[in-house]
C-alpha cells in the first residue's frame, strides 16, 4: 500500500473542502482526487491536516497520476473506435461539474463512470442543452452525479463561484481572463461594462485595479458580489447591478465583453450603444478591450470597421491589435480588440 495520504471528504463537500486545502498549501495536485466509495472521495494531499470536513485521512487511495483521456478510459473498458465515435469527447470541467455541450446519446451511464474515474472531485456530470432569454440563461440536463449545478471553480489563483443552471461560464476564455489580470496597473481605473459573475472584474482586481463592475442580470450579480467577498477585493471593487449604457463612468481602461458589440461578419451594425458608452467612458487617453465576432482570416476587415466605427464616434485610434480568444463555429472566431484611444 502506498504511505501517500488523502483526506476523507464526503463528494458535497469537496468544493469547500478543496478551497481549505489550497489555502493551507497541502493539496496535492500531481495526483489525482478518487472515488473512495459511494459518497465519498479522497483527496491527495501532502501532510496530514484536521478540518470538520475531513472524516479521516487515509493511505494507498488517490496515488495514481493525473492524466488518461476519455477515450483512454473507453477503450480500457473494451470500446471500440465505431463506439467511442458516437459519443462527444469534448467536454469541460467547471468546479465539481463536467459539462458536455452535445448530448450523450450512446450509454451515457458508462461515460459517465469513466469521467468520474478520471475527475475523482467531480460531483456531476450534465449536458447544456439550450441558451435561452436576453440573460443568456443555460438549460441544463442532469447525466449522472449528484443532481446540482451549485459550484466553485478555480483557475489561476481566482475563486469563481456559481450556479451553472443560472449563469453561463465559458473555460475557453481562461487565457483572456488571465490576460486581464496582467495588463492593469495597481490604482488603475477600470470600467467592466458587463461584468457577469466577476469574469475579468475578478483578475483585474485582484491585481490592483479599481474596478467599477456593472452587471444587470440579478442572478449573475448575485454571484459577483459573493465573488469579489470570495477574492477579497471588496475594497477594489464597485459593484452596480444596472444597464452599462445608462451608468456613466470615467475610467483608465474598459472591458466590453458583450461580442454583439461588434459582430464583424458581413458588415452587420454595432449593438445597441455599446461602443459608445465605452468610448464615452475613456478620460482624454485609454484603453479599451471590444470582445467581437469575425470570419476566419479576416481580422483585418473587422479591424478597419472598427476604427471606422469608434472615430465616427468623435474619438482618435492611436493603435489597435487584434487577437482570438477561440473559435465558436466553423469558420467563426471570438476575438478581442485593444484600441488605444483619445477622446476629443
Amino acid at each position: 500500500m502506498s504511505d501517500e495520504i488523502a483526506a476523507i471528504v464526503r463528494k458535497r463537500d469537496v468544493d469547500a473542502a478543496l478551497t481549505y486545502l489550497e489555502d493551507e498549501s497541502v493539496y496535492d495536485q500531481t495526483r489525482r482526487i478518487a472515488r473512495y466509495d459511494a459518497e465519498y472521495v479522497a483527496i491527495p494531499i501532502r501532510q496530514a491536516i484536521e478540518h470538520p470536513l475531513i472524516k479521516r485521512i487515509d493511505t494507498g487511495v488517490a496515488g495514481e497520476p493525473r492524466a488518461h483521456s476519455l477515450e483512454d478510459h473507453l477503450r480500457r473498458r473494451g470500446w471500440s473506435d465505431t463506439e467511442i465515435e458516437r459519443i462527444p469527447t469534448s467536454y469541460a470541467r467547471i468546479g465539481g461539474c463536467i459539462v458536455f455541450s452535445e448530448p450523450i446519446r450512446y450509454q451515457p451511464e458508462v461515460v459517465a463512470e469513466a469521467l468520474f474515474a478520471i475527475h475523482g472531485e467531480a460531483k456531476a456530470v450534465v449536458e447544456q442543452r439550450a441558451i435561452t432569454g436576453s440573460h443568456r440563461r443555460p438549460q441544463i440536463g442532469h447525466i449522472a452525479g449528484i443532481d446540482d449545478t451549485h459550484t466553485i471553480h478555480r483557475e489561476h489563483g481566482i475563486v469563481y463561484e456559481l450556479d451553472l443552471s443560472e449563469v453561463m461560464f465559458s473555460p475557453g476564455n481562461q487565457h483572456e481572463r488571465k490576460r486581464m489580470g496582467d495588463v492593469v496597473v495597481p490604482g488603475e481605473r477600470v470600467l467592466d461594462m458587463c461584468a457577469g459573475i466577476g469574469y475579468f472584474t475578478l483578475p483585474m482586481a485582484v491585481n490592483g485595479a479599481q474596478v467599477t463592475a456593472i452587471e444587470r442580470n440579478p442572478l449573475s450579480f448575485r454571484w459577483l458580489s459573493r465573488n469579489l467577498t470570495h477574492n477579497g477585493v471588496d475594497a477594489r471593487v464597485m459593484p452596480i447591478c444596472g444597464d452599462c449604457r445608462e451608468t456613466p463612468v470615467t475610467a483608465d481602461r474598459v472591458v466590453l465583453g458583450f461580442l454583439d458589440a461588434h459582430d464583424a461578419r458581413d458588415g452587420r451594425p454595432e449593438s445597441k450603444g455599446y461602443i459608445a458608452s465605452a468610448v464615452n467612458a475613456v478620460d482624454t487617453v485609454g484603453t479599451i478591450h471590444i470582445h467581437g465576432i469575425a470570419w476566419t482570416g479576416e481580422h483585418e476587415d473587422a479591424r478597419v470597421s472598427l476604427i471606422d466605427r469608434i472615430e465616427s464616434l468623435d474619438a482618435t485610434v492611436r493603435s489597435m491589435s487584434v487577437h482570438t480568444v477561440k473559435t465558436i463555429a466553423p469558420g467563426t472566431e471570438h476575438i478581442v480588440f485593444d484600441v488605444n484611444l483619445k477622446s476629443r
